[in-house]
């Protein structure tokens, strides 16, 4: 049956609206989770919940150092699918294309 096969797999999650650096560290103290990233969208600010809510301007970081950390996370994972959350910007896009992504 279809479902039993489907059931059986191990399930490939999404995250996203979180620094590269911050699911890094989670991920440091949960082996195998990142071989099941299928997809992130991570959020320019390194910041915590707290530190973010009632900002009155945004928290970004700089395309080329946001990119940078995509990089480190994508040399630990499978993640086959990278977008931009809060704080990205078309820059911050190019940047993971020409960073991210290079050989």
């Amino acid at each position: 049956m279809v479902i039993e096969r489907i059931a059986s797999r191990q399930p490939l999650y999404s995250i996203n609206c979180v620094h590269p650096s911050v699911l890094l560290k989670a991920l440091e103290s949960n082996p195998g989770i990142g071989e099941r990233i299928a997809f992130f969208a991570g959020n320019t600010s390194a910041r915590s919940v707290d530190e973010l809510d009632g900002l009155e301007e945004l928290d970004t970081e700089e395309p080329v150092i946001f990119a940078l950390a995509n990089r480190r996370l994508l040399d630990c994972c499978d993640i086959r699918i990278v977008g931009g959350c809060c704080g990205t910007s078309p820059a911050h896009m190019e940047a993971i294309a020409d960073r991210a992504f290079a050989p």
